[in-house]
């Protein structure tokens, strides 16, 4: 699989990634939503996990955008810091959410669903 990881908090989407490194997936970072825009109008990704609080973007938008470039069939998955997710803009745009931090048991479900 190729998975993205988009998050503002380098030192989880680096984490994150070198998890997913170590079960045999090719992963990119992002630290900001233009980055991700960029990574993937290069090229497609399997996976697409998302932090929803962006700096520069709104992770609800960014993810349409997502969908219309070459990532259109990629699985979304939001991560939140915000406990109460019934808050949050439209989630209804991502295949699955989870609260941050993500645990390596959830991560390694969504490597394995996929």
């Amino acid at each position: 699989m190729k998975v993205l990881f988009v998050d503002d908090q380098r030192d989880l989407a680096d984490m994150m990634a070198d998890l997913a490194s170590g079960l045999g997936h090719e992963t990119h970072c992002a630290y900001d939503g233009a980055t991700a825009l960029e990574c993937t109008s290069r090229e497609a990704f399997d996976i697409v996990i998302v932090d929803i609080s962006l700096p520069d973007f709104n992770g609800e938008e960014l993810c349409r955008l997502i969908r219309k470039g070459r990532s259109k069939k990629a699985q979304l998955i939001a991560l939140t810091g915000h406990r109460d997710l019934s808050k949050q803009a439209d989630l209804s745009v991502f295949d699955s959410r989870f609260l941050k931090p993500i645990t390596v048991r959830q991560l390694r479900g969504i490597l394995d669903r996929s």
